[in-house]
């Protein structure tokens, strides 16, 4: 089985209790699709605590997303006495991932922080796995077409997603895709993302088939949605908020389950 998660956002608790809900095994894959880093400002060495999971299992994949991707440019700016970029990336994380930042300069060692960032370097920004006779696309935002590398790496973990647009051309160019040059007719190409928040899609009635679910009290919780090939599944878990009720809205944690008989989804609120 595959597993999909994203956007834990230092919630270390719900993250491995998810995982007990849905018993991954080691020979199954978890796909955690960015954003495992930050939002967490009363306990920011929580994000470290999912960071030392994924570490530690080969089965789980963690794809890059923009607050892991700015942790790294920081550092890399830091080791390059690079003011003018180590100001961009600080103003870039602040307020939210300082939290994090300032707790691992001031906790750790200098070879500590670098295991970890030696780690996330080396992760993925885009993947793909073939489940049955489908593939599946993940990134962290949005897929996209770009002949610049820096630009393309910054528009996957920032552009925000149209649940709507056909992203088969953008999906299709990607480096890592063309690099095994795979035969994907458009209907057998799926898309999973995180970063936008499904609320967002909600709030703004996108005219969606799917309707947010609705508590007995009247609370919206939400919830993934599937539009077509694409499935966003950031339900706006968050370490420091998780449950926590916002305008009317109860923040989730979703983890979709996908082999080659189809997919479900498992929520922990």
């Amino acid at each position: 089985m595959n597993y999909f998660m994203s956007d834990l956002f230092g919630a270390s608790n719900a993250y491995f209790a998810m995982k007990d809900r849905m018993g991954i095994r080691n020979n199954d894959n978890l796909y955690i699709l960015g954003n495992i880093l930050d939002g967490n400002e009363r306990a920011p060495e929580n994000s470290l605590i999912i960071l030392d999971d994924i570490i530690k299992h080969e089965n789980i994949h963690l794809i890059l997303g923009n607050h892991e991707y700015a942790h790294v440019m920081l550092y890399i700016s830091v080791l390059n006495n690079d003011e003018e970029n180590i100001h961009k990336w600080k103003d870039y994380l602040n307020f939210e991932g300082m939290y994090l930042y300032n707790y691992m300069e001031n906790n750790l060692s200098a070879k500590e922080k670098k295991t970890y960032m030696d780690f996330l370097i080396q992760c993925e920004m885009s993947e793909i796995t073939k489940i049955g006779d489908k593939y599946f696309y993940m990134v962290h935002s949005c897929p996209a077409f770009c002949i610049d590398e820096n630009e393309w790496q910054f528009n996957v973990v920032e552009n925000p997603l149209n649940i709507y647009e056909d992203y088969y051309r953008e999906i299709i160019s990607d480096p890592f895709i063309r690099g095994q040059e795979l035969k994907i007719e458009k209907k057998d190409l799926f898309l999973l993302t995180g970063h936008t928040t499904t609320r967002e899609f909600f709030e703004n009635n996108y005219g969606l088939d799917v309707q947010c679910y609705k508590g007995f009290d009247g609370t919206k919780k939400e919830k993934i949605i599937k539009c077509g090939n694409n499935f966003c599944i950031n339900c706006g878990c968050k370490g420091s908020s998780l449950g926590r009720i916002d305008n009317g809205w109860q923040s989730n944690l979703a983890c979709v389950g996908i082999d080659a008989a189809g997919y479900f989804v498992e929520y922990l609120l």
